[in-house]
């Protein structure tokens, strides 16, 4: 699942930040525009920060969660939302193929395949606003840095966004700032259709023709040497 790939993602990232506190410094300094005090303020309070991961286990950097966060999350926190899914384009009948392997379980069966466009959200929670500037700026350098990963992963036309966010008492809690850090791409879907197998079973599986004089088919009296096989006999 996408979720659990983009969740790995950020996770990996804010371990690796945390041990290597240079590479906020520099980034930060030379791409986002602060002045060197103040990305080793940052590199210094991010590689401090005790926050809890979705085990609930203590290391440095922010927190790490699917879904919103809670009044009893630990912050600040980058917490995987989905944003939305659709089918965007779909193969001829959605037709992708069957399962022609004889060992297989499903043999026989179709499989239908379509392209997804899916958008994840990485929302920013802190305390304080530029808290939520400095981790919208990092886990953007971290996906970024990420994309041959998701392309090696069959996410495709990767696009990553963002926008600020009211703190609506109703999905922020209280006395808390929130940015969405917004990752889009398309993903090929395919799934079998064990179902299938049944109507296979009654579909022609083959036409044979005989140019030396098979009984055939009679079309204008005219002899055509094509028989449909029935699968049944």
């Amino acid at each position: 699942m996408a979720e659990r790939l983009i969740y790995q993602v950020v996770e990996d990232g804010v371990t690796f930040l945390a041990a290597n506190p240079q590479v906020i410094e520099e980034f930060l300094s030379t791409e986002a525009g602060l002045s060197e005090d103040e990305a080793a303020d940052v590199a210094r309070i991010y590689a401090a920060t005790k926050g809890k991961n979705g085990a609930r286990v203590e290391r440095p950097g922010p927190s790490v969660v699917h879904g919103y966060a809670r009044q009893d999350s630990a912050f600040p926190l980058y917490a995987i939302t989905l944003g939305g899914e659709n089918e965007t384009q779909a193969f001829i009948g959605n037709e992708g193929g069957h399962i022609d392997d004889d060992e297989d379980p499903d043999h026989g069966a179709d499989q239908f395949a379509a392209i997804f466009a899916s958008t994840l959200n990485i929302l920013v929670y802190a305390q304080h606003p530029d808290v939520v500037l400095y981790l919208y700026q990092l886990a953007k350098e971290t996906l970024v840095a990420a994309i041959p990963l998701l392309t090696q992963e069959d996410l495709f036309d990767v696009r990553i966004a963002g926008a600020d966010m009211a703190p609506d008492p109703a999905w922020v809690p209280a006395g808390l700032f929130l940015r969405r850090l917004t990752l889009s791409f398309n993903r090929q879907y395919t799934q079998t259709l064990p179902a299938t197998k049944l109507g296979r079973a009654w579909r022609v599986q083959s036409i044979h023709a005989d140019a030396a004089g098979d009984v055939g088919a009679d079309v204008g009296g005219v002899q055509t040497h094509v028989t449909v096989r029935d699968p049944r006999s």
